[in-house]
């Protein structure tokens, strides 16, 4: 990354870049490894927050799956298909967020 001391806006002006890949070479007797992506943020949330995020998910997951479910049936549907039989998945009820409960991670 390069970064100037001020900002400059240049219109209409070539940029020449040079790129190299990165090579990681283990040393004797170690093995190297991938990428660490196992770190986390952690959010300090309220419990009925917690559940809203929660429910939110499930929602989204059975929206995607009916959505899934259309594209299957939209594709068996050109060779003469019956549509299949929708079972009615209840939504999970609505959580509304309690600003007066404390927050926990």
């Amino acid at each position: 990354m390069v970064r100037g001391k001020e900002t400059k806006k240049y219109d209409k002006v070539d940029f020449v870049c040079e790129t190299q890949t990165i090579v990681q070479k283990a040393t004797e007797g170690s093995k190297w490894t991938d990428w660490d992506d196992t770190m986390k943020t952690v959010k300090m949330v309220r419990p009925s927050e917690h559940r809203k995020f929660i429910r939110d998910k499930e929602v989204a997951e059975i929206k995607r799956k009916e959505e899934a479910e259309a594209a299957a049936f939209a594709a068996q549907n050109k060779k003469g298909a019956k549509p299949p039989v929708k079972a009615t998945t209840a939504l999970p009820e609505e959580v509304i967020v309690d600003l007066s409960e404390e927050p926990s991670v």
